[in-house]
């Protein structure tokens, strides 16, 4: 737990997969770092959802919300999404035709 703890704090880069680490271990005494981490304006959006993810696993809520409209991961993943609608709203009319 400790190791794990330690690589959360100080390798910021890979915070997501250490919270996930920390999820697994299941010590509830990490949900404190972890909602930190989230609130933290430099954490991007894919370890965010991680972290969120691993705090789920915990059993904790998180009720942080964030604006993430410039980073660039929101931004690819919600193009892929969009791109994912359209292709679904297509099938949908060709179905109907």
């Amino acid at each position: 737990y400790e190791y794990a703890l330690d690589c959360f704090l100080n390798d910021f880069s890979k915070s997501g997969m250490y919270a996930l680490m920390l999820s697994k271990i299941g010590k509830l005494e990490c949900a404190d770092y972890l909602k930190d981490r989230m609130k933290d304006p430099s954490t991007n959006y894919y370890n965010f959802c991680a972290i969120k993810e691993a705090l789920e696993e915990l059993g904790e809520e998180s009720n942080i919300d964030r604006d993430f409209s410039d980073d660039e991961d929101f931004k690819y993943l919600s193009s892929l999404t969009n791109e994912e609608n359209s292709e679904e709203l297509n099938r949908e009319e060709d179905f109907d035709e």
